[in-house]
């Protein structure tokens, strides 16, 4: 594309002025104009912008695309865009490139269908604004919209270097409802679940015991899972079949303690994998070796396990209770356990990347300390469930942290 116009200083009487210069489809010159109050460049290609958007100025109708048509064109994982981002080290996610194209679709065609690029305004996306939010949409979505047309506009604007006007459009305050988590009480209870399908089980306790993402649990490999220290390296994050493996959310890679019980898990999975079907995934999927377990598996299995315990549907609504919120609950119980806040930090991965940078020494994390302090929490809980509860389980949960402490002792044998 061509820049519709230009930007030049010329001297008049002995002052210098900044002069705008327009050009049509052809490369012709259309129309010079002198902008004797703009200040500097900047003022004048405001100036110049302003002129553009008035009727009188031609504008190249290459230059100057159907909105709709150049949008979802920029959204697309074959754009230009796409393309510029990944040869500058910045994955965009195929999942937020099709959601961006979607809520074009969805929301935003009926303002801007039979309106061009250079149509859209501050004034265009105020009256989108208010129009939507009338219709009942949500800040959410409204604001994801903004998004979606901003960020295509800030881009060409930024190629042609032309001032961005819709920088004065502000996103909408959001009111997200907070996350909800697991009681101790819960999660102690669901761990003596023993018929739960072994994969759903283990991913449940990668959640609540090593706070895991649900990406992080799909692109979970054996290749991580480190036995000797008692760790896992949490270096992976499965997004989609289009993009696979990538790093964790944020730089957040991480090593975290593995507490017996979900070790034992983890080995039951690599037993019961067919061999048709065994590769680099812990998580395996009955398909396909190429990809782990599906969410959609993950997640109807986690709600069955909630069903079961008496977690409905109308209390997951109410308490906004998902796979996500043991993430929020491994960071209750260690808390709640004593672990301090640096080392929930590390363990989670909390922080931006230049505080990961700064703070992440995993040679100062006392790992055992956390392990033995989240499994001794949990024990005082499993041990004092219900008397109906399943002795033989129980039996297996004591022998599981009696190997462990049996383990520390030689541990300390051998360093002496």
């Amino acid at each position: 594309m061509r820049a519709p116009f230009s930007i030049f200083k010329r001297e008049k009487s002995g002052k210098v002025v900044y002069c705008v210069r327009f050009f049509a489809d052809d490369g012709s010159i259309v129309k010079t104009v002198s902008l004797h109050s703009a200040k500097n460049r900047t003022a004048a290609s405001r100036m110049a912008q302003a002129l553009l958007l008035k009727d009188g100025i031609p504008v190249s109708r290459q230059d100057n695309p159907p909105a709709l048509d150049y949008l979802k064109a920029f959204w697309s994982i074959d754009s230009d865009y796409y393309l510029s981002r990944s040869l500058r080290g910045v994955k965009i996610s195929a999942r937020y490139v099709a959601e961006s194209w979607r809520v074009i679709h969805n929301h935003g065609e009926s303002f801007l269908k039979g309106k061009r690029f250079y149509d859209i305004s501050p004034l265009l996306l105020e009256k989108i604004v208010r129009d939507l939010s009338r219709a009942g949409k949500g800040p959410r979505v409204i604001n994801r919209l903004l998004q979606a047309i901003k960020v295509p506009y800030a881009d060409y604007c930024r190629l042609h270097r032309l001032p961005n006007p819709l920088t004065a459009v502000l996103k909408l305050r959001e009111n997200p409802l907070e996350r909800g988590s697991l009681t101790r009480d819960e999660v102690s209870g669901m761990i003596a679940f023993k018929d739960i399908n072994p994969r759903v089980y283990a991913a449940f306790l990668c959640g609540s015991l090593l706070g895991m993402r649900m990406g992080e649990v799909r692109g979970l490999e054996w290749g991580d899972i480190d036995e000797k220290r008692n760790l896992v390296h949490i270096r992976h994050n499965w997004v989609e079949s289009s993009e696979g493996t990538k790093e964790p959310k944020w730089g957040s890679s991480r090593d975290v303690p593995l507490p017996s019980i979900v070790l034992n898990a983890l080995r039951t999975l690599g037993e019961i994998c067919p061999q048709k079907y065994a590769g680099r995934f812990v998580f395996f999927n009955q398909t396909t070796r190429e990809h782990p377990i599906s969410s959609q598996f993950m997640q109807t299995g986690f709600r069955e396990m909630l069903d079961r315990f008496g977690i409905d549907a109308d209390m997951r609504a109410t308490r906004n209770i998902s796979f996500h919120s043991l993430r929020h609950t491994f960071i209750s119980l260690s808390r709640a356990a004593g672990v301090s806040d640096f080392t929930i930090q590390q363990l989670a991965g909390h922080s931006t990347i230049q505080m990961t940078d700064r703070y992440s020494h995993s040679n100062v994390v006392d790992f055992a300390d956390a392990c033995r302090k989240l499994e001794t929490s949990l024990k005082a809980k499993v041990v004092s469930l219900p008397e109906d509860a399943d002795d033989k389980r129980l039996a297996e949960l004591e022998a599981e942290l009696a190997s462990l402490h049996r383990k520390k002792e030689l541990r300390t044998v051998n360093s002496v």
